[in-house]
């Protein structure tokens, strides 16, 4: 699996940040390719892993939200 060579070689945030980005590019490129044949459908499997993507970005999304908006919080309240 791709994403465990990227595993391997990320030592620091950056580098993983960097490869964060490319496997997303990679994603977007591959999903166009196949959207753009017009005899391919996604599977249930198909469907059931982007959910899966999705599901888990938003859920890494809506921490760091949280977690942006409570320091903001505690910047105005400090401000006050």
């Amino acid at each position: 699996m791709r994403a465990r060579k990227y595993e391997m070689e990320a030592e620091d945030p950056w580098s993983r940040r960097a490869q964060f980005k490319e496997l997303l590019e990679q994603l977007i490129k591959d999903a166009d390719f196949m959207l753009n044949r017009p005899k391919w459908s996604p599977d249930e499997d198909d469907i059931e892993m982007l959910e899966t993507i999705q599901d888990t970005l938003h859920w890494y999304a809506s921490v760091t939200k949280k977690k942006e908006k409570a320091r903001q919080d505690e910047v105005l309240e400090v401000l006050r």
